[in-house]
């Protein structure tokens, strides 16, 4: 799935990175996990180190303004 290339989605898609970025809790592949924001559902894949981080990249995203939902597809790197 690729981002939709329409101005509302790429401002939500740039604030969910934004927001990602500034957390310096997570780690660095927390970080830069693959995101796309459609229509105010942002789907998150890649890998994070632990339970508690999938769970704190979710609640990150839950809080940028324009999210309405989460697709948590993160996987647990140990």
């Amino acid at each position: 799935m690729d981002q939709p290339n329409n101005a509302d989605d790429i401002r939500v898609a740039a604030a969910v990175r934004k927001a990602l970025v500034a957390d310096s809790s997570l780690s660095t592949s927390a970080q830069n996990v693959k995101l796309v924001a459609a229509k105010g559902t942002v789907t998150l894949r890649g890998p994070v180190k632990t339970e508690e981080e999938k769970a704190r990249v979710e609640a990150i995203v839950k809080g940028v303004a324009g999210v309405t939902s989460v697709q948590n597809q993160l996987d647990i790197k140990h």
